[in-house]
């Protein structure tokens, strides 16, 4: 924590950029090996924020935050790439095939 965020040159260079300011710290995540790492980095006061949360709302329809194409570009690649992979992106449902595989359950 004190290398990530308080260290004496952080410390200053959030000053220099914007002197006075009462910074949060948010810690972006995706899928962790040790989920007790987490509740430590929470414990410290920082503000944790799930990949997927992030990915999902920059893919769901019409909640973008974001106006004109700042997020969707981005949203736009990742249906793109989770489309490739045979997945979905994370707010999108897969579309049912009408004519399932013989055998399929549907």
């Amino acid at each position: 924590m004190r290398k990530k965020f308080h260290d004496k040159r952080k410390v200053a260079a959030r000053e220099l950029l914007w002197p006075g300011a009462n910074w949060q710290f948010v810690v972006v995540h995706g899928t962790v090996k040790y989920p007790a790492e987490l509740e430590v980095i929470a414990a410290q006061g920082v503000t944790l924020l799930p990949l997927s949360t992030i990915l999902q709302e920059l893919c769901t329809v019409g909640s973008s935050l974001f106006t004109g194409t700042a997020g969707g570009d981005l949203a736009e690649l990742i249906a793109f790439y989770a489309g490739l992979k045979g997945g979905t992106a994370p707010g999108e449902q897969r579309q049912q095939s009408p004519n399932p595989p013989a055998g399929a359950d549907g």
